[in-house]
């Protein structure tokens, strides 16, 4: 279909189009997530309002990265319930969380989701810790 809508010049082109923030490799039919690199001094002396801004800079619309990106969201609801205000240093528990977060998110480029004919979500639980997501994919 993207040959018919000339979204691509040939068949054998190397680029990968970029759709919803994912990059779709048109020669393999995968997505890949597109990682924005983070500046480096954002490791260094965190705090509530970088957490957030590193947060919106993800764009996943299809829940590519869900368990990534969850974790970040579930940083920054420490952050609120520590009492933090948006220019603190992130205390060592939660800055710790952050580090292992930034030196992950590099290895986001690496996934691949290949097309996936059906795909069933059989449930989410939320309980006060923690956030579990049980899904099974279908080929």
């Amino acid at each position: 279909m993207w040959e018919e809508n000339k979204l691509c010049d040939s068949q054998n082109s190397n680029d990968s189009l970029k759709i919803l923030g994912l990059l779709w490799d048109t020669n393999s039919d995968v997505l890949r997530f597109d990682v924005q690199s983070f500046p480096d001094d954002w490791k260094f002396n965190p705090t509530k309002r970088l957490v957030l801004k590193a947060m919106l800079k993800i764009f996943d619309p299809i829940g590519f990265i869900a368990p990534f990106s969850i974790r970040m969201k579930m940083l920054l609801q420490e952050t609120w319930q520590k009492g933090l205000q948006w220019d603190d240093n992130l205390p060592k528990d939660l800055r710790d969380a952050w580090e292992n977060w930034c030196s992950e998110i590099e290895h986001l480029s690496e996934l691949t989701a290949p097309e996936i004919e059906k795909a069933e979500l059989y449930w989410i639980k939320q309980t006060q810790q923690s956030l579990f997501l049980i899904g099974k994919l279908i080929h």
